[in-house]
């Protein structure tokens, strides 16, 4: 596999890791779902699982995000990437570090993708403001597959779009979760 010396803006890194982790433990402690029979379980879970693989992109990608990111290392890495899992049928974070430019832009797609998916789930009229299904529908979806040629400050940018996009989600979810019970917004 190529190597390439990372550059890392560590205030990026430092800062981001702290903010999605921070939203992992508030994710975390929404809801217990262990009683799938309750409302709240049974409305709320679909976004949750989603969510869960949301905010699991976003961490990984923070690792990823570099300054020096380059297209021609990105198309060298997802070559890299495909010999990796022919030869091993696996993939760790070590994989993931030494195909970084391919696996950035991926985990920030994958992400981004999600929260499209998001904003078109059945029944969630009663869930997502309708300020969050139409930033989502603008902002991620349809998904510009050309991503992966991004530079690294676009891809960047990206990553903070989709943590908007997943707080507003967030929100959301919160607020039903409180109104489980009450009356429906008509």
């Amino acid at each position: 596999m190529a190597t390439m010396k990372r550059s890392i803006d560590k205030h990026w890194l430092v800062k981001n890791r702290s903010e999605i982790q921070e939203r992992m433990l508030k994710l975390y402690e929404l809801h217990d779902f262990s009683d799938t029979e309750d409302e709240v379980s049974t409305e709320l879970w679909p976004v949750y699982g989603v969510l869960i693989g949301v905010v699991f992109s976003l961490w990984r990608a923070v690792f990823l995000i570099q300054t020096n990111r380059e297209t021609k290392g990105e198309i060298e890495h997802g070559r890299d990437l495909l010999n990796s899992l022919i030869e091993t049928n696996s993939v760790s974070f070590s994989t993931d570090l030494a195909t970084l430019d391919w696996m950035a832009g991926f985990y920030v797609a994958n992400a981004a993708l999600r929260l499209g998916a998001i904003a078109e789930m059945p029944r969630l009229d009663d869930i997502l403001e309708s300020d969050t299904s139409g930033w989502l529908k603008a902002n991620l979806s349809p998904f510009d597959l050309d991503m992966m040629t991004f530079t690294s400050e676009h891809l960047s940018n990206q990553w903070t779009k989709a943590l908007r996009g997943y707080d507003m989600i967030f929100r959301d979810l919160d607020a039903y979760k409180g109104r489980i019970g009450k009356p429906r917004r008509s």
